[in-house]
């Protein structure tokens, strides 16, 4: 299981199976931030109901905005372009300095 969204508020949210929950913490370490890798528990009528996932948020507003580029939007489930758009992109990532 992986899945992740942001919303118009500036939260960024991306959760993983539980074995999988080093990359949150790489994640985490990459964006300097000091938020939680949390467990949860997936919900009655979900995917998988009751397992254990890894599940990490960040509240940034301007990391959501330079998302929007590639286009990571809220509210964009059936209308994703993101493989496109990283195919353009050649896969290179270039941190912006105003997030460090």
């Amino acid at each position: 299981m992986a899945d992740g969204s942001v919303n118009k508020y500036g939260t960024i949210s991306v959760h993983l199976q539980i074995n999988d929950r080093r990359h949150l913490y790489k994640l985490r370490l990459f964006l300097g931030s000091d938020a939680p890798v949390r467990r949860k528990y997936g919900s009655k009528g979900g995917y998988r109901p009751g397992a254990p996932f890894a599940s990490f948020c960040i509240h940034c507003m301007a990391l959501v905005e330079q998302l929007v580029a590639y286009p990571v939007t809220p509210n964009k489930t059936g209308k994703e372009h993101l493989l496109q758009a990283l195919v353009a992109w050649g896969n290179r990532w270039r941190w912006n300095s105003r997030f460090s």
